[in-house]
């Protein structure tokens, strides 16, 4: 390698390599439900729990009013590490850590909570070429 004389310009640098930046956490915000049917009973109230693996988030309690409760919370989820590019892939442990899980859930003044709805998310299908979709 010789150094530039006086006068002339000294090549640029090489480009960094590619990055292999992967998230670590997912920030979910729970909103608002809309369309939920009471399960009969006096209870109106409502919450959601969330599930990313073995991690689990609970909600406030929300007044339903017209079967559109809001909650407008955030939390943070912790994401499972990505497999070992070599390593032979093994089936996901239950429940499965790419898998988010949201159920909706009316408060029961006595006995069990009675359930409302579900939805479910996967994180693979969010989390493409090493890029967060923040929109979805």
């Amino acid at each position: 390698m010789s150094l530039p004389r006086a006068g002339e310009e000294s090549p640029p640098p090489p480009p960094p390599p590619p990055s292999s930046w992967l998230p670590s956490h997912v920030q979910v915000a729970v909103v608002q439900a809309r369309g939920l049917r009471a399960k009969g009973g006096p209870g109106d109230a409502a919450f959601v729990t969330l599930q990313l693996g073995r991690q689990k988030h609970r909600t406030a309690v929300a007044a339903q009013k017209g079967g559109c409760p809001r909650w407008a919370e955030q939390c943070a989820l912790e994401l499972p590490p990505p497999p070992p590019p070599a390593a032979r892939p093994a089936p996901p442990p239950d429940p499965d850590p790419q898998l988010l899980q949201l159920v909706v859930w009316q408060r029961a003044l006595v006995g069990p909570d009675r359930f409302l709805g579900r939805a479910a998310f996967p994180l693979a299908a969010l989390l493409q070429d090493g890029r967060s979709h923040p929109d979805r």
